[in-house]
């Protein structure tokens, strides 16, 4: 409210993340490069049909780690499963 009665502008979290989506829209950049190193190397993994399971043991990180970087990965990817994300990745020689 400060930022607004000293006559700047306020842009939430959640709006500061739709207009990021909204200029990437126009782009010719592929969504999976929006990705972090780490949320992309968590696609490539689901990808290529590993479950949250075995990334966990593989990358040393525990299921909750792994479940929120998957949930990162489709909601910036714009998915809902896990077999879209395998689709893509395959579509998108990601995963051999």
């Amino acid at each position: 409210m400060r930022k607004v009665l000293a006559g700047s502008r306020y842009v939430s979290p959640v709006l500061a993340e739709q207009l990021a989506r909204d200029l990437h829209e126009g782009s010719d950049q592929p969504l999976f490069e929006t990705l972090s190193a780490r949320e992309f190397e968590i696609l490539v993994m689901i990808g290529s049909g590993k479950t949250v399971r075995q990334i966990a043991e593989e990358l040393h990180l525990s299921a909750a780690t792994v479940s929120t970087y998957r949930a990162r990965v489709l909601e910036k990817m714009e998915m809902t499963t896990a077999a879209e994300l395998m689709r893509y990745a395959f579509r998108n020689h990601l995963v051999d």
